[in-house]
C-alpha cells in the first residue's frame, strides 16, 4: 500500500480513538496512522452540565462517529455521543422488548416533559413523571430515576419513557407491605403531600392517609397550614383503618398528652401564670393560659374592693398575671385570681371605723335630734324644758356657767341623801 493509499473514513463510520488532549470547548483524539480529530464539546455528551474532563480522560480509548471528513488542517470532526447512541440503540431495543425497568438521568426540562439520558436520549412526558400530574418538574432535573420504556423507534431515534409506571408498581408493593404490618393505634411516620381545607394527606409509603383538621391539635385550628406544611415529615397515630377502601385516618394531637392532663402536672395551687383575656361575662372573665385552655377569674376574684362590672377591671385582649386557685383536669376547670396578686388595701383607724359600720348604723349611732336630747336629759332630772329669760326656776351665776353653753359638772351630780328623801315623800307609808 502506497503512502497515499491511507484508509479514508466516511461520514457515519464508527471507529476507535484515543484521547490526547482535553480543552474546555473540545477534545483532541488520535485515530491512528497520524490522523487526528476533534470532538466539539456539544458532541461529547447530552449532559451539558458536565465538563469535558468529567466525561473523558487523556489516554482513554473511546468510540466515535465520523461527522465530517478532514478540514483544511487535516482534522476530522467526530461525535462521541452519537457513537454511544448507536451502540446503545441495540441494547435499548432489546430492553424494550423484554419490558425491563432501566435507570436514566434527567438532563433537561423541555416543553411538555423532560429529557432523560438512558444511553440514548429519551423523552418523559409530564404526565409520566409523577403519580399525580404536576406542571412543576424542576425538582427532577439532575436526578437518576427508574423508568420503563413505553415506545422505541430506532429509525426515528425516538424513545418514550415513564417514571409513573415504576412509581405505581413500587406503591402497590409498599401498599401490600403496609396493610400486612399495621394496626389501629400504631405510631407511623409520613410526609405531607397535599393540603385541603379539611385536612392534610400524608404519604405513609404506598398509602395516603388523611389527617383531618380536627385531629391536628386540641385547640381550634383555622387552617391546616397553621400546623403542617407540604414536605413536612410528621409522626402520627393511626386512628382508623379500612383496607377495603384503602383509607387511613390519622391523628397528630393524639400522640401528645391532653392539654388538661399536661396542665394538671405542670401547675399547682398558688402558681403565678400569664394569660390573655378572651371573653367577659357578667360573673367573670375567661383567660386563655394555654392553647385550648381557658381559666375563669370570678368577679369576686378581680379586686379587693367590690366590683360592679367585670370590664371595669379587665378588657378582652389584656395580658394579665394571675394566681392559680384550683385546677380540675377531669372536669377541665381552672379557677384563677387577680386580686390574689394585688397589694392589700391599708386603712388608718378613723377610716376603718367609718367603713366598718353601714350608713344606716352611722346615722342611728351618731345623729340625734334636739327633741331626743331634751327627753333624755329630762329623764335624768338634769334638764326640764328650754330655759326662758323671764321664767327660770334656777338662776345660774354667770361665773359658774361656761360660755360654751355646756352644763357644769355639779349640775349633773345627784346627792344620794336627797334621792332617799324624795323617795320617802313620794311614797308615804
Amino acid at each position: 500500500m502506497g503512502a497515499f493509499d491511507l484508509p479514508r473514513h466516511s461520514v457515519g463510520d464508527i471507529i476507535k480513538a484515543t484521547v490526547v488532549n482535553i480543552r474546555s470547548d473540545e477534545v483532541m483524539v488520535d485515530v491512528g496512522l497520524k490522523s487526528e480529530g476533534v470532538i466539539p464539546r456539544r458532541e461529547l455528551s447530552y449532559d451539558t452540565s458536565l465538563s469535558a474532563d468529567e466525561i473523558v480522560h487523556v489516554g482513554e480509548e473511546i468510540s466515535v462517529m465520523v461527522l465530517r471528513s478532514e478540514d483544511q488542517e487535516g482534522r476530522i470532526t467526530f461525535s462521541k455521543r452519537r457513537a454511544d447512541q448507536a451502540k446503545y440503540w441495540e441494547r435499548i431495543v432489546e430492553l424494550y422488548e423484554r419490558g425491563d425497568i432501566i435507570e436514566g438521568q434527567v438532563i433537561e426540562l423541555r416543553k411538555g416533559g423532560l429529557l432523560v439520558d438512558i444511553g440514548v436520549r429519551g423523552f418523559m412526558p409530564a404526565s409520566q413523571a409523577e403519580r399525580r400530574y404536576t406542571n412543576d418538574l424542576k425538582h427532577l432535573v439532575g436526578q437518576t430515576v427508574r423508568v420503563k420504556l413505553l415506545e422505541v423507534d430506532r429509525e426515528k431515534h425516538r424513545a418514550i419513557v415513564s417514571r409513573k409506571y415504576v412509581l405505581d408498581i413500587e406503591a402497590e408493593e409498599a401498599r401490600s407491605l403496609f396493610w400486612e404490618g399495621v394496626a389501629e393505634g400504631d405510631i407511623v411516620r409520613g410526609i405531607v403531600r397535599r393540603l385541603t381545607d379539611f385536612g392534610a394527606f400524608v404519604d405513609l409509603g404506598g398509602v395516603d392517609g388523611l389527617l383531618h383538621i380536627s385531629d391536628m391539635a386540641y385547640h381550634r385550628v383555622s387552617k391546616p397550614s397553621d400546623i403542617v406544611a407540604i414536605g413536612d415529615e410528621v409522626e402520627l397515630k393511626i386512628l382508623k383503618l379500612n383496607p377495603e377502601t384503602n383509607k387511613v385516618s390519622l391523628g397528630l394531637k393524639q400522640i401528645h398528652p391532653r392539654p388538661w392532663e399536661a396542665l394538671g402536672q405542670e401547675l399547682q395551687q398558688g402558681d403565678i401564670i400569664e394569660g390573655t383575656v378572651v371573653r367577659i361575662t357578667a360573673w367573670g372573665a375567661f383567660v386563655n393560659v394555654r392553647p385550648g385552655i381557658d381559666g375563669l377569674i370570678h368577679i369576686s376574684e378581680l379586686d379587693n374592693q367590690r366590683v360592679a362590672k367585670v370590664d371595669d377591671i379587665v378588657s378582652i385582649g389584656d395580658v394579665v398575671q394571675v394566681a392559680v386557685l384550683n385546677i380540675n383536669p377531669e372536669k377541665e376547670r381552672l379557677s384563677l385570681s387577680l386580686k390574689a396578686l394585688a397589694v392589700p388595701l391599708e386603712y388608718d383607724d378613723q377610716e376603718y371605723d367609718e367603713d366598718y359600720y353601714s350608713e344606716e348604723e352611722s346615722i342611728e349611732d351618731i345623729e340625734y335630734s334636739q327633741e331626743d336630747t331634751e327627753e333624755h336629759l329630762a329623764e335624768d332630772g338634769v334638764y326640764e324644758g328650754t330655759p326662758d329669760e323671764e321664767d327660770t326656776e334656777v338662776e345660774a351665776d354667770s361665773e359658774d356657767t361656761p360660755e360654751t353653753g355646756e352644763f357644769p359638772e355639779e349640775s349633773l351630780e345627784v346627792n344620794d341623801d336627797q334621792t332617799e328623801e324624795e323617795e320617802t315623800d313620794d311614797n308615804p307609808e
